[in-house]
């Protein structure tokens, strides 16, 4: 008989930049930005506009990510 492995939630996920909800926090070069504003897509579906926090600095900022590229990303149910 096999043994189940035991599945532990992960704390860090890699998830596309689109499918990040609100409260979510991307870490991005060392920095930890939470989403403050829902993504949306531009050119064509080609990027994705994150409107994030710096929670370090309380400085509010617009990043553009390519939408095909996983990021690391701490979902708000797990942090």
């Amino acid at each position: 008989m096999a043994r189940k492995r035991s599945v532990r939630p992960r704390s860090e996920q890699l998830v596309f930049p689109f499918e990040l909800p609100v409260g979510d926090i991307v870490l991005d070069e060392g920095a930890r930005l939470e989403v403050v504003d829902q993504p949306t897509t531009t050119h064509g579906g080609k990027l994705t506009r994150v409107v994030v926090r710096d929670a370090a600095l309380n400085v509010r900022d617009e990043r553009y990510l390519e939408a095909w590229r996983k990021v690391r990303a701490v979902r708000a149910s797990v942090a």
